[in-house]
């Protein structure tokens, strides 16, 4: 009798289990679904990825360029570019083009005289963005040269060890004129041969380094602003800034001759030391709120300008006789120069 009872018990579980498993079967679905959709949901890779890449296939080359884009658009990288023979690497013949060199580098190696740029916008471009990478060996690391260029921006950039200029957006000293509107951010420049980085008329430059170039770290032309900046080992001069712009809160240190020259600025709060000659050399302006210390001659040297509330120290260290502010036809408000 006691197995009897042992079978009807497992009869009883094994039921329960089939009931289970229908029970689970029902509500799982079918264990075999139909093949993914034919059409409706799917994206093409220009969806998914809605950039060209830059390639001898995509945007072939000439001119005297590697590459060239001709059409207007959003442009990437997809590694490293080396230019062995006397070329440029991208030509922009295009407005309303960004480029993201996605960190990769673009290198001439060419050992003979160079000619072309790194990134070269032609004629009179206007809304280019070029961004994040770097530039190298060329006549100039990126450049647009026209007169009318406007909205130019450079970002993330780093010009390194180019024959001439690091980065140079060339623009309208006329405010008649279509140029101007440019910004230059967050980029590097060192050990380029002449100047690191050059801004045009009614630009922006920004949060820059200029490093060891053989004239000026940082330039700009008239109206524009340079702020944020360190510029430091240049050749010659830290920053120079023309007529009506603003230069305020940057670093200029270790340079040849002047820490900042400016014209008809307002020059405000820079710290600038260790310069070759004057730190601050200004026309016709404003010299307002700067640390100057530590210059080969005068801490500020200033005509003709309004000098409030600068703190002038340990200057004319080649023991000349020169002075820790020297002004003339200036108005004084409250400085520290002893």
């Amino acid at each position: 009798m006691a197995i009897i009872r042992t079978h009807k018990k497992t009869i009883a579980a094994s039921v329960l289990l089939l009931a289970a498993v229908c029970a689970w079967t029902l509500t799982a679905g079918n264990l075999n679904p139909a093949g993914p959709p034919t059409s409706g949901t799917m994206k093409t890779l220009g969806e998914v990825e809605p950039r060209i890449p830059i390639n001898a296939t995509k945007t072939p080359g000439g001119s005297g360029y590697t590459y060239r884009i001709t059409q207007p658009g959003s442009y990437y990288l997809t590694g490293h570019v080396t230019v062995t023979a006397n070329l440029g690497g991208i030509c922009i013949e295009a407005d309303d083009v960004t480029i993201d060199l996605m960190g990769y580098c673009i290198e001439n190696t060419y050992s003979g005289a160079k000619s072309y740029h790194g990134i070269f916008c032609d004629s009179s471009r206007k809304n280019v963005t070029v961004k994040n990478g770097t530039l190298k060996g060329f006549v100039i690391g990126a450049a647009s040269h026209n007169v009318n260029s406007s909205c130019i921006q450079f970002i993330g950039l780093r010009a390194v060890g180019n024959t001439t200029i690091g980065l140079y957006i060339y623009g309208s000293s006329s405010a008649t004129n279509s140029g101007g509107g440019s910004v230059i951010r967050d980029c590097v420049a060192e050990n380029n041969g002449n100047d690191g980085i050059y801004g045009p008329y009614a630009s922006l430059i920004e949060n820059c380094v200029a490093k060891s170039n053989g004239y000026t770290g940082i330039s700009n032309g008239a109206y524009g602003i340079i702020r944020n900046c360190a510029s430091y080992y240049n050749g010659r001069t830290g920053i120079y800034a023309d007529a009506g712009s603003v230069v305020e809160n940057n670093i200029c240190a270790q340079n040849g001759e002047w820490g900042i020259y400016a014209i008809s600025c307002s020059v405000k709060a820079n710290t600038v030391s260790y310069s070759g000659m004057q730190g601050i050399y200004a026309w016709s302006g404003t010299i307002i709120g700067n640390t100057v210390r530590f210059n080969q001659q005068d801490g500020i040297y200033a005509y003709n300008s309004f000098v409030d509330q600068n703190a002038c120290i340990y200057n004319n260290q080649s023991g000349g006789s020169y002075h820790n502010l020297s002004v003339s036809s200036c108005t004084l408000g409250l400085n520290h120069a002893p």
